[in-house]
């Protein structure tokens, strides 16, 4: 018996996701998964994965946040650029806030080790 991990089990289940989505819709489907994972799912769940939270608890609220956060600032923003280049500002704005955090907190475990030092 193979014993799977948690992300190799969510990898499996993604792509298996994306070969199901492949074979009953076409490349369209296929490609509508791929951008749901990338737009609704990524960004949030790199910014959460900063913080101290179990694997399935970073997969939904990454999952809730997504769902609500990335088109309310794209639905703002479609206002002013358009909404093509807000869909992209608005990536962009996610995957560096997610990054800017990443940043801080090994910022701030980097003095907090200093410290003890």
């Amino acid at each position: 018996m193979v014993n799977l991990g948690k992300k190799e089990l969510g990898i499996l289940a993604l792509i298996l996701i994306g070969i199901f989505s492949l074979i009953f819709f076409g490349f369209t489907g296929f490609k509508v998964v791929i951008g749901f994972i990338a737009l609704f799912f990524l960004p949030f769940y790199l910014i959460l994965d900063n913080f101290d939270l179990e694997e399935g608890e970073k997969i939904i609220f990454s999952l809730f946040i997504g769902v609500v956060m990335f088109p309310s600032l794209v639905y703002l923003l479609g206002g002013i650029f358009g909404i093509r280049i807000s869909i992209i500002v608005s990536f962009v704005v996610f995957v560096l806030g997610g990054l800017m955090i990443r940043w801080f907190f090994s910022r701030a475990n980097k003095n907090t080790s200093d410290d003890n030092d």
